[in-house]
């Protein structure tokens, strides 16, 4: 299995947000002893951690990092 290297350093707004709302899903969760949302809490926050989201599972949401090739 290919895992990819946790990256702490680029966090953009989609990022933040799923770190944001895993916080308050987890807290929420805990505080009414909902199971579910302790779960969904805890997936959002290993999302955030890790930077993947469930869309992007094969890699298809990278852009692809190429020079741009300027014509003289």
């Amino acid at each position: 299995m290919n895992l990819k290297k946790i990256d702490l350093k680029n966090w953009g707004l989609w990022r933040v947000m799923r770190l944001v709302l895993g916080i308050i899903i987890s807290i929420t969760g805990i505080i009414t002893l909902d199971f579910i949302l302790i779960a969904a809490g805890i997936f959002l926050l290993v999302q955030a951690w890790i930077n993947t989201c469930v869309s992007c599972v094969t890699g298809s949401c990278d852009i692809p990092k190429t020079k741009l090739i300027q014509k003289k």
